[in-house]
């Protein structure tokens, strides 16, 4: 079944991958989404009667995100038509032949949403900046943490040494975004001039 998939080493690495946990990192538009519910809809064949969640922020998200990606991968793939015995629209499930059901949800996100927009507040911009904190964290924050810990006054107080680690953190986080907003989104944008 994985054989007849258009698919990239992405959907292979995370098809074979035996552990309990994966994770998937990469920039915006990197063709995580894409791998990963290509994983899901094989999965789904090969399991019979599971039940498997594919979760978002928002519905706008999620329409514009996983569960466009999952309606151009079922209407993309004759296998994968074959193994779906119907999807519905309102409530945006797959239900295979096998009694599997892929669902997309929102979660608990829509209540807060209307609280408080998520895509306006401090954690969603750290989700944006997630890539930039990881490739700086190791020059930054391992080597400059390695360097701080050494001096003997941060070992011998236990509160300077949590301090350390929060103006650590926020420093890098406060890179991260200028990384993102200078770096990775123009990037991006080139790419994607050049994909055209």
């Amino acid at each position: 079944m994985t054989n007849d998939l258009k698919s990239t080493i992405l959907f292979k690495k995370n098809y074979a991958a035996t552990a309990h946990i994966v994770v998937n990192q990469g920039g915006t538009s990197s063709g995580k989404t894409y791998a990963i519910l290509q994983v899901l809809f094989c999965l789904g064949f090969k399991n019979q009667k599971q039940v498997i969640t594919v979760v978002s922020q928002d519905i706008p998200n999620l329409k514009a995100g996983a569960l466009r990606d999952a309606l151009n991968i079922y209407e993309g793939s004759e296998p994968i038509k074959a193994m779906i015995k119907s999807y519905n629209r309102s409530d945006r499930i797959f239900e295979y032949h096998n009694g599997t059901i892929v669902s997309s949800c929102v979660c608990l996100f829509i209540f807060i949403d209307s609280i408080k927009p998520l895509k306006n507040n401090f954690f969603s911009s750290l989700g944006d900046y997630s890539y930039s904190m990881y490739l700086i964290h190791v020059p930054i924050g391992i080597y400059l943490l390695g360097f701080i810990k050494n001096i003997k006054i941060v070992q011998a107080n236990i509160a300077l040494n949590i301090i350390v680690d929060l103006s650590l953190l926020a420093l890098i986080i406060f890179i991260s975004r200028f990384t993102f907003e200078l770096v990775e989104l123009k990037s991006i944008g080139i790419g994607k001039r050049l994909s055209k």
